[in-house]
């Protein structure tokens, strides 16, 4: 078992760097080995998880898909169904990347069913944005307006740098499309700059 973990240990570390170079098929690869050495449901999961955000950098959009799939169970599984809510909100934007748009767009309206009474947080407010982007895509502008506004509320109450970054873009988005073209500048361009700021934390 100690050597099970030391090389767990060392296969995460490996995928991780492997992503944060862009090598997404070697993250992936290493992080699935290590998923294969961990007995923990959960921390399977979060491998998984990894490993899905690596195939979705990658454009590989089965990949993410299958691992994904795999991580919300696994989390389902550990007990973890806002962890769980989390991940298929990545999962149906790489349903939707990969052609199908009502699936992606039905699996995350799923997830947002489990948090609809939880607490505001990130994952929340990240998975309204995009909910209201693809929304936007499938040319619903009213209700991506709607939704964009109360992931831009929740992310300036809670101070989300990142999930207000995606709001403002996606808010340019549906102004641009009411054919407000200097507000959507504005939007865009604050988004841009607050943007500059921050380092990439998902693949999504």
């Amino acid at each position: 078992p100690a050597i099970r973990a030391k090389a767990a240990e060392a296969l995460t570390r490996a995928g991780r760097r492997a992503a944060s170079l862009g090598a997404s098929e070697e993250a992936g690869r290493s992080l699935l080995a290590a998923a294969e050495l961990v007995d923990d449901r959960a921390r399977q999961a979060e491998l998984y998880a990894e490993a899905g955000d690596a195939a979705f950098s990658g454009g590989r959009w089965g990949d993410a898909r299958e691992r994904l799939e795999h991580a919300v169970t696994l989390f389902n599984e550990a007990g973890l169904s806002h962890t769980a809510a989390r991940v298929a909100g990545q999962l149906g934007w790489a349903i939707w990347m990969g052609g199908d748009l009502a699936a992606g767009l039905e699996r995350i309206e799923e997830a947002l069913q489990v948090l609809a009474d939880e607490e505001p947080d990130e994952d929340l407010a990240a998975l309204i944005e995009i909910h209201a982007r693809l929304l936007f895509f499938v040319g619903d502008i009213e209700n991506a307006g709607e939704r964009v506004e109360r992931a831009l509320e929740i992310a300036e109450a809670l101070v989300l740098p990142d999930v207000l970054v995606d709001a403002l873009n996606t808010k340019h988005l549906v102004v641009s499309g009411r054919r407000r073209r200097e507000e959507a500048l504005a939007l865009i361009e604050r988004a841009v700059a607050i943007g500059r700021t921050r380092e990439p934390t998902r693949a999504y």
